[in-house]
């Protein structure tokens, strides 16, 4: 069993979603002050990004649009890197901006290194899945297991 945050692809194997993983759009404040803070998705066009480079969706960033489709962007990033934590220090530095998951940039976020950008739709949440093979039948251990996170995963 494999524990995966994003957007499962329908050709992936057997999967139990345990929990959403929401997304933040972030900068620095001293990035903030120089370049202006955007206040729509168009707005982040003209700005530096942080991109994610482990993914083909990396560049594509993804907003909810209410029940319509939900609308993208596509970032040329000044930066990509392919770890949350590095693409999480780079803003810091005050490199761009950037789109992460909420509970890499949570400590950032509280002491105000990085801060959240309001934008007129919200990022995409990802998911968090258990991701197991296709077998006939789950093991009651990958079951109790599951379980376990679900309960233990709730905010």
């Amino acid at each position: 069993m494999a524990i995966c945050i994003g957007r499962l692809t329908d050709s992936a194997p057997r999967a139990r979603k345990l929990c959403d993983c929401p997304r933040v759009i972030c900068a620095a404040p001293d990035y903030l002050d120089a370049h202006g803070v955007p206040v729509s998705l168009e707005d982040l066009l003209s700005h530096e990004t942080i991109g994610y480079g482990n993914a083909t969706i990396g560049c594509v960033w993804r907003f909810a649009n209410g029940t319509e489709e939900p609308r993208t962007i596509r970032v040329t990033p000044r930066l990509t890197f392919n770890n949350g934590g590095a693409m999480r220090a780079a803003a810091v530095k005050g490199l761009g901006i950037t789109v992460l998951p909420r509970f890499i940039v949570a400590d950032a976020l509280v002491s105000r290194r990085l801060l959240a950008i309001e934008l007129n739709v919200p990022p995409l949440s990802d998911s968090v899945d258990a991701v197991f093979h296709r077998g006939q039948s789950t093991p009651v251990k990958i079951r109790t297991f599951i379980d376990f996170l679900i309960g233990a995963l709730k905010l």
